[in-house]
Parts: structure tokens; sequence; C-alpha cells
């Protein structure tokens, strides 16, 4: 898959913060209707849906670019605007804050540092030449992906059981500890490090490795949840076995 073109101008940047604006809007809009339908559901349901729906509206243009060429250039206003609102509801106390994971602090963590990036993009992008401008546009579109798990993450709540969590755990291991490194490492090994790109990249690249090694760290706490899980059913069918 080849990056997206590159924002550039006035014009541009225009368009990403009016793309932000209208991404968050639509997630007000759709966590007004869940509430509505969802009056009865508990926080954690209701927030789940709703990241469940925008994060589904953040991926289907990054992994199927070619079914929505209209929006290829605006990838980055809608991130923007996605993790606008999440960091918002954390401040705000509207989200229910996921168990485990490092609790609010993860969260600011992860939601904090999108949402530099989306200030870089704004206040740098512009003025950048013309190659360090692909430059950018490769490592946003080969970081963005990682956000394709939010949607296993949020499903779980829908269709809980077994298998949700273990479609989950798959999809976190290979796109965020497997993909994402390597898409990092191709990245480096083709544009070089820090010290080779102009300073806002520099700040995003940097942004990018912070992401990187919450999620390993993510991955660890995943691995042994799941661990526990699988082993602890086995050996309770084991007593229970014995007991029979």
């Amino acid at each position: 898959m080849a990056p997206f073109p590159p924002m550039s101008g006035a014009e541009e940047i225009h368009r990403f913060v009016v793309g932000s604006a209208m991404m968050i809007v639509a997630i007000f809009a759709v966590e007004l209707l869940v509430a509505q339908l969802f009056s009865s559901k508990s926080m954690r349901f209701k927030n789940n849906v709703v990241s469940l729906a925008a994060n589904i509206v953040l991926i289907l243009p990054v992994r199927f670019p070619a079914l929505f060429p209209w929006v290829i250039s605006s990838q980055a206003a809608i991130m923007m605007g996605f993790e606008c609102y999440e960091l918002a509801c954390i401040v705000f106390n509207l989200r229910a804050i996921p168990q485990g994971g490092g609790g609010r602090m993860a969260q600011y963590m992860h939601h904090g540092t999108c949402v530099l990036m989306g200030i870089v993009s704004i206040i740098y992008y512009g003025s950048l030449p013309d190659d360090e401008r692909l430059v950018w546009s490769a490592l946003w579109f080969r970081m963005i992906g990682i956000t394709s798990t939010s949607v296993f993450l949020s499903a779980r709540v829908l269709f809980p059981g077994f298998l949700s969590d273990i479609v989950f755990a798959i999809s976190f291991i290979y796109i965020r500890l497997i993909e994402n490194p390597t898409q990092y490492f191709r990245f480096t090994s083709d544009y070089g490090s820090f010290t080779k790109l102009a300073l806002p990249t520099s700040i995003i690249l940097v942004c990018w490795t912070l992401l990187s090694v919450l999620n390993f760290y993510w991955g660890y706490l995943l691995v042994l949840k799941m661990s526990s899980k699988i082993f602890g059913q086995r050996k309770g069918k084991k007593n229970s076995t014995q007991t029979d």
C-alpha cells in the first residue's frame, strides 16, 4: 500500500481542522444515539458501542483505501478528531477507564501522544519541504494501522465470551506486536532515524516510539491474562473431572 497524498498549504490545513471537527461532531451524535438506544446498559457497554462505531469509521479507509478514495487525504483529520474526543472524555470522566493496562495514566499517554501528533501536523506540516512531506506521509500511513485492534477490543463487550477474547488477543499480537514493529523498522530503514528527519517529523516518530513501547507493555499484560484464562479453565475442568 502506498502512502496517501500529503497535505500542503493553508487549504489542506483548513481541511484538516474541519475534518477533525466533523469527526468530533459525528462521535458526539453517535454517543447521544447510543444513550437513547441502550439507556438501561452500563456506561462501559455504551462507551464500547460508541468506540466500536468510531473505530470502524476510522479504520475502514486505512485498511481498504481503494474503497474510500474520497477520505484518504483526511485520515489524519479523522484520527485527530477521534483522539481529541477520547482524551476529553477521559479528562472529564465521561468514559469508563479500561480495567488493567495501566489505567488512567496509560490512557493519557496513549491518547495524549496521538493528539500531540495532530497538533504538530497542524502547526508544522504546511511549512515542510516536499521531500519531508513524503517522509511524514509514509510515517503516518505505516503507524495508523495499529488502531485496528480497537475494533476487536470494543466488540468484546457486545459479543462477550472466550472466543471474542481469543480473536482480540490474536489481532493485538499480530497488528501491534508483529505488524507495527515491522512497519517501524521498515520506516527507519528507508528514511533514517531521529537525527536525519526534520524536527516535526522527529516529534511524530518519538510519539510512535512511545506508543510502540506501550504496545509491548499491554501485550505482556494481555499474554499473562490470556494464559491465566486458558490454564485456569483447564485446571477447573481437571478438578471437575476428578470430583465426578
